[in-house]
């Protein structure tokens, strides 16, 4: 074969190579359908004080920092990236028939929400845009908490694991001390996970601990208050069911969008890391840490030529759902996670 013909037969292999690496690579291409978030409220200050190192919070207790303010902003603005200008589910300009918004009822939440929409949609724009909210005690985003006593706390401690015997056993030797050097009567679970979270945060914002804790007790405190938090909300009954009609929530939603039957696009909905925790764990997905302020878990509705499909990240990490033999899940896999016992 003369070099002339090398080359014609040359150019054709290659040319239907591509030619057949584009149309697969068509034929495997996703269109974003719909999505929801699950958000975390931002930077907030401590729920509860403490009575021998009283610090004033200028914007209160439990209530959102403009850190926290600045972070939802932040997150608007990269979801507005998303959503309007890469995968142009959202319109440049607010529709209400394309977006809902919704916030359990706490002033930190609420204001996550409102700041967040400041970054999706600018104002005056964004200050139109309705938030629903429940009751609190009838928001199913807001499950009973199971930690009670201190009992209930030293018997969780004592069957989580290596990591947190530990903790137990500081629990039983300190409390005393405890109680002593912070002026509180630590009587229940609340009181100890409620320490911890306001020395974490005086941390943050380097505000004077109480003088007669020294630093090992302060992260002997913290770290009852974070493995408390994530095992209580990972595993108990209550959140698991919490987390698996969050699930059903997005399931439905995606069969919907994909029989036309609603002209949503996008559900937001602003709660609390006890929140992602049990929905997380509904999805068979355990969280080692507790999700960061202005944390996002994310449900992408895809359509393909393999059908519609379900993709959940959590802080832009594609999460795989262990039901699934993908990291994204056909309907009939995400279903039957919704319907585990």
């Amino acid at each position: 074969m003369d070099r002339r013909k090398l080359f014609f037969w040359s150019f054709i292999c290659v040319f239907l190579y591509f030619s057949l690496s584009s149309n697969s690579h068509a034929e495997n291409e996703t269109q974003v359908l719909f999505a929801i978030d699950l958000i975390r409220h931002g930077d907030r200050t401590p729920i509860r004080e403490i009575p021998s190192s009283p610090y004033s919070w200028p914007e209160g207790l439990g209530n959102l920092t403009q850190a926290g303010r600045d972070q939802q902003r932040e997150l608007g603005k990269r979801v507005r990236a998303e959503y309007v200008t890469e995968y142009e589910i959202l319109p440049p300009k607010y529709d209400s028939n394309l977006l809902k918004v919704r916030s359990t009822q706490y002033q930190r939440t609420i204001l996550s929400a409102k700041a967040f929409l400041e970054g999706l949609y600018s104002e005056p724009e964004s200050v139109s845009i309705p938030i629903e909210t429940i009751q609190k005690t009838q928001d199913p985003l807001l499950p009973p908490y199971s930690l009670h006593s201190l009992a209930d706390l030293q018997n969780l401690l004592e069957n989580t694991g290596d990591r947190a015997r530990h903790l137990s056993e500081a629990l039983k030797s300190k409390i005393n001390p405890w109680r002593t050097s912070t002026g509180l009567s630590l009587t229940s679970a609340d009181d100890l996970l409620l320490l911890g979270d306001n020395l974490f945060i005086r941390g943050i914002y380097h505000v004077p601990f109480p003088k007669d804790l020294d630093p090992a007790d302060i992260d002997t405190l913290q770290e009852i208050s974070h493995v408390a938090i994530i095992e209580n909300c990972s595993s108990r009954d209550a959140f698991v069911k919490m987390g698996r009609n969050f699930l059903q929530t997005v399931l439905q939603s995606a069969e919907n969008v994909t029989h036309l039957k609603t002209q949503q696009r996008v559900q937001l909905y602003f709660a609390h890391d006890a929140t992602i925790l049990g929905v997380t764990s509904a999805l068979g997905v355990r969280q080692m840490a507790l999700p960061p302020y202005a944390s996002r878990l994310n449900f992408m509705v895809l359509k393909s030529t393999e059908g519609t499909r379900i993709l959940t990240s959590f802080n832009g990490v594609t999460t795989h759902p262990p039901a699934c033999q993908t990291a994204s899940c056909t309907l009939k896999e995400f279903k039957m996670i919704t319907s585990h016992p």
